[in-house]
């Protein structure tokens, strides 16, 4: 597999004009497909997990409210690739099973548990986003940037959950799993030191 990856990559790279520099080109586009290849892998495996505990559909709601966040906010924890799938297989299936149980029991209070997820979300992003590996750091520019979007959309998810008339707002777990994918996400950008044998 991996020699099937690093003979596409040279091609890839030969083919591109930088033939001249293919053993680099090569590596960014090997690192590039080894990233697609493990996201498939873990969306596979979460579909998969969360068919096991029939959730499909809010475990993919929480996955969809982490990546939104994830992508303008980063994260601070950075795992090996092995790791870093486990993790997100087990993950979000296991949000889409406390959504599930939960949102029974937080009915009553959904507006209230609503309300401080998005507040510890949006002070959490506010704070420490974006957050990224020691040897890739943004300018002040790209940060305020980056920040200001990652808040709007907090505040994006704040008006879907709000909009009534909607599976957001009807549905008590897809809702519960919206917030529990960006407490998820919030939590990722806490400053706790976690060994973790590498960056990614």
């Amino acid at each position: 597999m991996l020699s099937s990856i690093d003979a596409l990559s040279r091609y890839l790279a030969q083919e591109s004009g930088h033939a001249g520099d293919a053993d680099r080109h090569a590596e960014v586009i090997v690192y590039a497909i080894k990233v697609v290849l493990l996201n498939a892998a873990a969306t596979a495996g979460i579909i998969l997990l969360a068919w096991l505990t029939d959730t499909v559909k809010v475990s993919l709601t929480a996955l969809a409210a982490f990546i939104t966040l994830r992508i303008f906010a980063g994260s601070r924890y950075h795992l090996r690739p092995f790791a870093c799938w486990l993790l997100t297989v087990t993950v979000f299936p296991g949000l889409g099973c406390l959504s599930v149980a939960g949102a029974p029991r937080l009915l009553d209070y959904m507006h209230i548990f609503t309300a401080l997820g998005l507040i510890f979300t949006l002070y959490v992003t506010i704070a420490f986003a974006p957050a990224t590996i020691a040897s890739k750091q943004f300018s002040t520019r790209k940060r305020r940037k980056l920040k200001t979007m990652a808040v709007t959309g907090i505040v994006c998810w704040a008006a879907v959950l709000l909009a009534p008339n909607t599976v957001f707002y009807t549905d008590p777990a897809i809702h519960l799993a919206v917030v529990a994918g960006l407490v998820a996400q919030a939590v990722s950008l806490l400053p706790v030191q976690i060994r973790a044998g590498g960056d990614r």
